[in-house]
């Protein structure tokens, strides 16, 4: 039931800097890597952060969705693979180690795209099911889905240094002091 395969590129420099720019400066979220991904506010006196919890996460990709936008990073690190902003109602689920599903609704019709890993050429494959097919891998998922785990607000403490290496440290200088 699949209808057509396309390449998808991994991202610039430059698209992603503006894509992490945008999510912040809209959404106040800092994209910080795999394991860390925060909102953060000032109350006045402070900066707090809570991390957001992940769609899904495999030994090889892990990915967030927040609003119209969804990363998927090569896991544990900092290096996102796959980045978009949807007009539209979507949803990810895992499909393998490094493979994903899209699925988006559009005008009443679900639509169901598997991104396909292609290590030797570092670039997904897009495959496009028919329109309100879902695959049984996707039910399957959907099943398993679990709640989301809800984080608490807390204190960001940065250091005075900005060579230290921190999370805080990141948040701080890499996003809030960069884009805010």
């Amino acid at each position: 039931m699949k209808e057509k395969s396309e390449k998808l590129y991994l991202l610039s420099e430059a698209d992603k800097y503006a894509f992490f720019e945008k999510i912040f400066k809209e959404l106040h979220i800092a994209l910080v890597d795999s394991d860390r991904v925060a909102e953060v506010k000032w109350i006045g006196y402070a900066w707090l952060k809570k991390f957001l919890p992940k769609c899904f996460s495999t030994l090889e990709r892990t990915a967030y969705r927040f609003g119209n936008y969804a990363v998927v990073w090569q896991n544990r690190s900092n290096i996102p693979v796959f980045i978009t902003e949807m007009d539209c109602p979507f949803e990810l689920y895992p499909a393998g180690e490094c493979d994903f599903f899209l699925c988006k609704t559009i005008n009443d019709v679900s639509v169901v795209e598997r991104y396909s890993w292609e290590p030797s050429k570092q670039e997904y494959i897009i495959e496009k099911f028919a329109d309100n097919f879902v695959p049984e891998e996707i039910l399957q998922a959907q099943a398993k889905r679990k709640s989301p785990k809800e984080f608490n607000w807390n204190r960001l403490y940065p250091h005075e240094d900005i060579e230290t290496k921190s999370v805080d440290n990141t948040i701080f200088y890499d996003f809030i002091v960069k884009f805010a």
